[in-house]
């Protein structure tokens, strides 16, 4: 009984509150907000910085199912909340334009570089260090491809004299 109990609570938690937060929102939060609460760049960092925190003690909960010796258990964990823009665009409540115009507008583009800056390198250490998907998260941050070397010579001529292949060779290791 206790176990169903448990279950049962875990199952609610993992129901609500994921993403309540990031659509609960009204029509007027999106289409008049800039109307209503007029932005500035301390706004917006301010705003970056709930954001941040606010994905960060709202945990994705899940459950993980176990067996041991016959014996299935139903365990809550919580998995970090990586941080993107669209969760910050969503969490603000603003558009993608609104986004854009920020980046090209003086003192916000600051702030956008920061933002941008926090979202990369929190992705980037939780699949360093496996606490996410790292293949997920590397195509995302453009890291998942290998740099491509080319070597062309001026006449497009098949050269293969020693001189060459150092010449070859030393410009390889110069892009590495």
């Amino acid at each position: 009984m206790k176990d169903e109990n448990f279950t049962s609570h875990a199952n609610e938690k993992v129901r609500i509150g994921n993403f309540k937060e990031l659509y609960n929102k009204k029509y007027g939060d999106i289409a008049n907000l800039n109307h209503r609460h007029p932005m500035t760049p301390e706004t917006v960092f301010n705003l970056a910085v709930k954001y941040f925190s606010w994905a960060e003690d709202q945990a994705i909960k899940a459950i993980e199912t176990a067996s041991f010796q016959g014996v299935v258990t139903e365990n809550l964990v919580h998995k970090p909340r990586v941080f993107t823009l669209r969760g910050f665009q969503l969490y603000c409540g603003v558009t993608h334009r609104a986004i854009q115009s920020w980046r090209s507008s003086p003192g916000f583009s600051e702030v956008m570089e920061f933002i941008d800056s926090v979202i990369y390198e929190q992705k980037y250490q939780l699949a360093a260090n496996s606490i996410v998907n790292s293949g997920l998260i590397g195509k995302d941050l453009g890291i998942d491809k290998p740099q491509e070397v080319n070597i062309n010579n001026a006449s497009n001529a098949v050269v293969n004299d020693e001189e060459s292949m150092k010449a070859a060779l030393a410009s390889v290791m110069d892009k590495l």
